[in-house]
């Protein structure tokens, strides 16, 4: 059997479908989710990506949502079936954080990735980390 076709799902086919959904062009990204449900086609994104959602889902033009809607959206998109994202657990939990701090989505991907791996903390200036459980945060003087 042969096995379906893989396409890489950018920023802006997320945001047309969830900021213009009466738009022809969301019928079509529709019908691509549906596809990838019934495994006609593979899709894949990355962490860049939905960072970059992220924003742009805070952003005036999408509506302003505030950092937790944000989060909660693009959570849902990571339930999509046959939409593949490397290291979704991970990401799930940086999408956690970000709702719930004000660390960048970045910083909340290097949180979760510590934990995951056992870091021994994070270095860094940024006392937001102080807040995390499971993560220790150590200027970069005081690391050595």
């Amino acid at each position: 059997m042969k096995q379906a076709p893989t396409w890489f799902v950018t920023t802006d086919v997320f945001l047309t479908y969830l900021t213009q959904p009466d738009s022809p062009r969301a019928d079509d990204i529709l019908h691509l989710f549906e596809a990838a449900e019934h495994d006609k086609v593979q899709l894949k994104t990355s962490e860049a990506v939905l960072g970059e959602l992220l924003d742009a889902l805070q952003s005036p033009d999408a509506g302003g949502k505030s950092r937790d809607e944000a989060a909660t959206i693009v959570t849902s998109i990571l339930g999509l079936e046959g939409l593949r994202v490397g290291g979704r657990k991970r990401v799930a939990e940086a999408l956690v954080l970000y709702g719930q701090t004000p660390l960048s989505f970045a910083d909340c991907i290097a949180a979760a990735r510590s934990r995951k791996r056992g870091i021994e903390g994070v270095s860094s200036y940024n006392r937001v980390f102080d807040e995390v459980p499971g993560i220790t945060r150590r200027e970069p003087g005081s690391t050595v």
